[in-house]
């Protein structure tokens, strides 16, 4: 009784983690999004967002049916590992950007005599470090999905190994 509470527990937990992530993921495409379209359009952040959460939440149907699918231990695994690799992205964009955004704003204020555009560091930070976090993230999900199905792998041989055979 106690294992299936708790087996409850860490899938409500990776339900509402998928919430969280799908929630941040959306922020990140959404100020991408945002910076781009800012100078072009009347678009402002929010509907950025909105549009961006729904195309998530609509990816991340998929991994209702994971927790369906799996065990706890999958289930904490993909957690756990997820978690990691949102962090270290979070990471990689705040500090990989910095050197490219130089760049761009060089880039941007040489053409903004032609285009007319107004070149606003924020913004182009901003934008570097979400491309950044993006390409970060795709990476992480691969490696991800590699260590995720090892260890399925090994669970279901280490379950193999411990059932006795079936005398016959």
């Amino acid at each position: 009784m106690v294992g299936a509470h708790l087996s409850q527990r860490i899938k409500f937990l990776f339900l509402l983690w998928i919430i969280i992530r799908g929630i941040l993921d959306a922020a990140v495409s959404a100020t991408a999004g945002w910076c781009i379209l800012y100078s072009f359009t009347k678009v402002i952040w929010p509907q950025c967002f909105w549009v961006f959460l729904a195309i998530h939440f609509i990816w991340d149907l998929s991994l209702v049916k994971y927790v369906r699918a799996h065990t706890r231990q999958d289930c904490f695994l993909y957690i756990r590992l997820e978690s990691t690799s949102v962090v270290f992205s979070i990471l990689h964009g705040l500090i990989l950007s910095l050197l490219p955004t130089i760049a761009v704003i060089v880039l941007l204020s040489l053409t903004e005599v032609y285009t007319g555009l107004e070149t606003h560091w924020l913004h182009s930070w901003l934008l570097v470090a979400c491309v950044v976090y993006v390409l970060s993230r795709g990476r992480g999900k691969r490696r991800m999905a590699v260590r995720v199905n090892d260890f399925s792998q090994s669970q279901r041989d280490i379950r193999k190994d411990r059932t006795p055979p079936v005398a016959g």
